[in-house]
């Protein structure tokens, strides 16, 4: 316990400094930013009393992503990390459908939700795909977009396979990662944001840590 209380509290203070860091474009960033994913990591392994594989492959390809999209947002240094933004989704939506039975769980009334994420992904894509210059992320961003809303959506089947409180804390964590991620797209495909970035990480931070959260046995 004594152990996971130093990296919740390490998590709190690498996530306020990498916010500040960010906000005043300080070097100390780069040095803070990897220490956040692997804090959450260390907790789950303290935490957890069976590991979910997938949950802690998605946190791993968070990591690279993380340490990728740390540096100028060059095309060929943006799709890598959204390859492995894009792998951790994927880890991530294997988590929350492993559930025995998941078919037979979910009310068929539930699937109408679909064209609600399916509006938001169009509506989101049309506001900024026409500002994004290089062909070259054109179909990734397609894809990734697909993904990370399909994220979302398995994020809140977790409600009839898991607790209530696992799966409000999953669903949670999908929507944040989603509002992170559009966030970040914007800020760099569309418009700059003031303090566009540091909102990134906040949301992006309370996602992983939620997601996480949503796994451990004492929510469960």
């Amino acid at each position: 316990m004594v152990l996971t209380v130093f990296f919740l509290v390490l998590l709190a203070a690498v996530t306020i400094g990498h916010i500040i860091a960010v906000t005043r474009e300080h070097r100390i960033r780069y040095f803070l930013k990897p220490l956040i994913v692997p804090s959450v990591i260390a907790i789950y392994l303290l935490q957890a009393q069976s590991l979910d594989v997938y949950l802690l492959l998605g946190l791993i390809c968070g990591f690279f992503g993380d340490f990728l999209l740390m540096w100028k947002m060059r095309v060929p240094v943006l799709l890598a990390g959204m390859i492995f933004f894009l792998a951790g989704h994927v880890f991530y939506i294997a988590a929350f459908l492993s559930a025995p039975a998941l078919s037979a769980a979910v009310p068929f009334w539930v699937y109408t939700i679909l064209p609600v994420y399916a509006a938001f992904g169009i509506i989101y894509f049309l506001k900024v795909i026409r500002h994004i210059k290089a062909s070259a992320l054109k179909i990734p961003v397609i894809v990734y977009l697909v993904i990370i809303l399909a994220m979302g959506f398995s994020g809140f089947l977790r409600f009839w396979t898991a607790g209530v409180c696992a799966a409000a804390f999953t669903f949670t964590g999908s929507i944040l990662f989603i509002l992170s991620d559009s966030i970040f797209a914007y800020h760099n495909f569309a418009r700059k944001l003031k303090q566009g970035l540091a909102w990134v990480m906040a949301t992006y931070v309370a996602a992983q840590l939620c997601i996480m959260a949503g796994f451990l046995p004492l929510f469960e």
